[in-house]
């Protein structure tokens, strides 16, 4: 599971666009990515990191 903060720490909920990329973080509480437009979360995440 991913999960995001923004600039003060708070997790992300919602959806919006993020370096180009459309993610749902949904609504629910639980604060992990729903949905995203990368095939490959886990690489998108390598290259974001380097």
């Amino acid at each position: 599971m991913y999960y995001w903060s923004d600039g003060d720490g708070k997790l992300v909920q919602g959806k919006g666009t993020w370096k180009g990329y459309k993610w749902d973080f949904g609504t629910d509480g639980t604060y992990y990515v729903k949905n995203a437009t990368p095939k490959s979360l886990n690489k998108l995440v390598e290259q974001l990191n380097k």
